[in-house]
């Protein structure tokens, strides 16, 4: 019987080591080539489908110009009048079936009482080792964390403050409601504290 030298069976060894990490790496290669060209055939179907609907209906420019892009005048007017510390309004509160619970000419806009003057979220570096940056949420205006009550308020012609998390409608001149209110507003009502905000008369 022939004798196998050590030498010889290592080399061996080694040899089928290389044979399969190099058939490993092709069919690796293969399979990622493949995923590849599947991607590709994808892009270029969505590509010509893009290209084949602009074609058939062209995005119509010319009719938005000539129109003044109607919406954007619409969203200016509405901040322009949002941002108005003069604009009357008046604001009626619903009940979930439409019943009129009061209305209430307001001075200036209903707000959101999640809404605050600092920003929600913050960068903080994580770790000391360089780990990168989260997003943590910014403690609120009013020196706490988490949402406030989710509800709008808006302030009275008088300063009155009303907070309501229910249906409500909003309108810039009163509206000729036919139901009669379950509450009616005070005219002479002033609020019980006043920072400068809300002028009252």
């Amino acid at each position: 019987m022939r004798k196998i030298n050590h030498r010889t069976k290592v080399g061996t060894v080694a040899a089928l080591a290389v044979i399969g990490i190099v058939l490993g790496s092709t069919a690796g290669a293969c399979s990622s080539d493949s995923k590849k060209s599947g991607q590709e055939k994808d892009t270029q179907t969505l590509s010509a489908v893009r290209k084949a609907a602009q074609t058939a209906v062209p995005y119509p420019l010319a009719d938005v110009r000539r129109g003044g892009f109607l919406e954007r005048r619409l969203l200016k007017e509405n901040l322009l009048r949002q941002n108005d510390p003069k604009r009357l309004a008046y604001v009626t509160l619903l009940t979930d079936q439409g019943q009129i619970v009061a209305t209430y000419p307001i001075q200036g806009m209903v707000f959101n009482l999640n809404s605050q003057l600092t920003t929600t979220q913050q960068a903080e570096r994580h770790g000391s080792d360089g780990g990168g940056t989260v997003a943590l949420d910014s403690i609120g205006d009013n020196g706490t964390f988490g949402p406030e009550p989710h509800a709008i308020g808006f302030f009275t012609t008088n300063g009155v403050e009303i907070k309501w998390s229910g249906t409500y409608i909003e309108s810039d001149a009163p509206l000729d409601l036919k139901s009669k209110p379950l509450l009616t507003y005070n005219v002479n009502q002033s609020p019980s504290v006043n920072h400068g905000g809300v002028k009252t008369k």
